[in-house]
């Protein structure tokens, strides 16, 4: 079995890895930064839209 090994922010090597995205249900959690990445890059990779999901990682005060 080959391992892909893969370095970087995560939205990145997943881009970088190749993968057909439309066939994906795509779950993404974390900082603003990175799903604000993930919504604009995803789709332009070939994710549809209605298959990406998210948790954004906002501040909230006590």
């Amino acid at each position: 079995m080959d391992t892909l090994h893969l370095h970087g922010l995560v939205h990145q090597a997943v881009l970088a890895a190749g993968l057909e995205l439309a066939q994906y249900d795509i779950y993404a959690a974390g900082p603003p930064a990175m799903i604000e990445a993930i919504r604009a890059d995803f789709p332009r990779a070939g994710a549809l839209s209605d298959r990406l999901f998210f948790d954004s990682f906002d501040y909230a005060p006590r």
